[in-house]
């Protein structure tokens, strides 16, 4: 869960960007932005299959929606199987 991020002096379309390893076949994790409606995400999973390690690092985009000022929350959840975040990406206009 991620808090106090930014949507501007407007708000509007953002894309956000997960860096993300996955084993063992493809899956989705759920994000929910501002307590909105889950939305399923797919994660692939990374080949080769190499156990976490940075070599394995994938990247899924989406855009969402953010309200004015420095008071939106993304949550991700885990979906139906087992993946690590390394890292999340917010660029807005």
């Amino acid at each position: 869960r991620y808090t106090a991020l930014d949507g501007g002096l407007t708000g509007g379309t953002a894309r956000l960007s997960l860096r993300y390893a996955k084993r063992y076949g493809n899956s989705t994790a759920t994000l929910v932005v501002n307590g909105g409606t889950p939305q399923n995400i797919p994660l692939a999973r990374q080949i080769p299959d190499n156990s976490w390690q940075v070599s394995g690092w994938l990247w899924h985009t989406v855009e969402v929606t953010l309200a004015p000022g420095a008071n939106n929350v993304i949550e991700l959840r885990r979906g139906t199987a087992d993946w690590r975040l390394n890292a999340i990406l917010l660029a807005n206009a």
